[in-house]
């Protein structure tokens, strides 16, 4: 008995030496088939985030915040995907935002259009951001305020 037995075994039960054969072919051809399908579909990993992709995700926060927490701003209709578009920013990442906004409210949201990274970047300037304003509302409200207005996404009310 060889040392990978124990594994055999787990794998296929007590299966005859061909039957064994058999099942590994099938399983090899299956796998085969799964790695042309996905070599042909262009289908690859996700590429990380550019810096670029990091500061789209951090304005779309900051301009859903900001709004929010901060009295005399409100948000500029169509803005977001605008700016994206300047900034060359794919479209697919204001979607992701979207989506793990909703995850992170508890709301339906489409687990097919998430893109880990831009999930832990929302986060991440989630928190900051809700820390610099609860530590000092008023300068982090000018500084965030004229950032955003700056790049037409917010406007006073």
């Amino acid at each position: 008995m060889t040392r990978h037995a124990p594994i055999a075994s787990a794998l296929f039960g007590n299966k005859s030496p061909m039957s064994v054969r058999s099942e590994i072919l099938k399983r090899s051809k299956k796998l085969f088939t799964i790695a042309a399908v996905l070599y042909c579909s262009g289908a690859t990993a996700a590429e990380p985030l550019t810096d670029q992709d990091r500061g789209y995700v951090v304005a779309v926060v900051a301009t859903l915040v900001v709004p929010a927490k901060c009295p005399g701003f409100e948000m500029v209709s169509g803005a977001l995907e605008k700016y994206g578009d300047q900034i060359d920013v794919d479209g697919s990442i204001l979607v992701a935002i979207v989506n793990a906004m909703q995850l992170s409210a508890g709301q339906t949201y489409n687990s097919a259009m998430l893109i880990p990274e831009v999930t832990r970047v929302m986060n991440e300037a989630l928190d900051a951001l809700h820390d610099a304003i609860t530590e000092n509302q008023t300068i982090e409200c000018k500084r965030w305020g004229d950032f955003l207005i700056d790049r037409g996404l917010i406007k006073p009310k």
